[in-house]
């Protein structure tokens, strides 16, 4: 998640999509505020999808928004049932 994502996740949500899966093993830091939809000072060291799900959650959508902080590859996308 990054600028791009922060504000495609947003605009999913406010679409009126059912159900959300943010990906991002990193952590916010300060170089992120300038960058990312949502995010505050508050929201330092957490993880990326970890922010930005409370944030979407707090808007009151009807979304299923699950955050994902580990790394997607071959053998833990079955594992993930987003």
């Amino acid at each position: 998640l990054g600028r791009t994502g922060s504000l495609v996740a947003e605009s999913l949500v406010r679409s009126g999509i059912q159900t959300l899966a943010l990906v991002d093993p990193d952590f916010l830091e300060p170089s992120n505020l300038a960058e990312m939809a949502l995010v505050t000072e508050a929201d330092l060291g957490q993880h990326k999808v970890t922010a930005i799900a409370k944030h979407l959650r707090q808007q009151g959508w009807p979304a299923k928004i699950t955050g994902i902080t580990h790394p997607i590859t071959h053998n833990t996308a079955r594992q993930t049932d987003a």
